[in-house]
């Protein structure tokens, strides 16, 4: 039997979130392992969206998925129980837009890179795979890569 290879899928948008953005990267975290591979998504904690498809989750390895926290305003708005993303966002970007420079998910990253750094150490992970969108998380794979 070949020597399977270990992969670390690095995806905000992932089930149970629901709709066309989870797509890509569930079918890679599905079917990835038919064809030698071990895939370990990390992906956010709830954050306040619009559709939820918990059935997606049914039958799948729940261990190899890791979640972490984030500063980005649809986690922050999950939080503290408010409904009207579209006016705290907006608010957030005019007085920092800089911090969210590409997107408004870039406060993902400063929880997921340090996370997605002890992963790669404890399961000996042979390749990182960045998915859009948003486009913050390929900054993720970019920092990974020069480390």
């Amino acid at each position: 039997m070949p020597l399977r290879k270990n992969i670390l899928l690095v995806s905000y948008y992932f089930p149970p979130l629901g709709m066309g953005g989870v797509g890509r990267p569930y079918s890679l975290f599905k079917y990835l392992p038919d064809y030698g591979y071990d895939v370990t998504v990390l992906t956010v904690k709830t954050i306040l969206y619009p559709e939820y498809d918990h059935s997606l989750l049914a039958g799948v390895d729940k261990a190899k998925i890791a979640r972490t926290g984030s500063f980005d305003p649809a986690r922050l708005l999950y939080l503290v129980g408010l409904r009207n993303k579209k006016a705290l966002e907006s608010s957030l970007l005019r007085k920092g837009g800089w911090l969210y420079f590409p997107d408004s998910k870039r406060g993902w990253n400063l929880l997921a890179t340090p996370r997605a750094k002890n992963i790669i150490k404890q399961k000996n992970i042979a390749a990182v795979i960045t998915t859009t969108p948003p486009p913050s998380s390929h900054l993720i794979g970019m920092k990974l890569k020069k480390q």
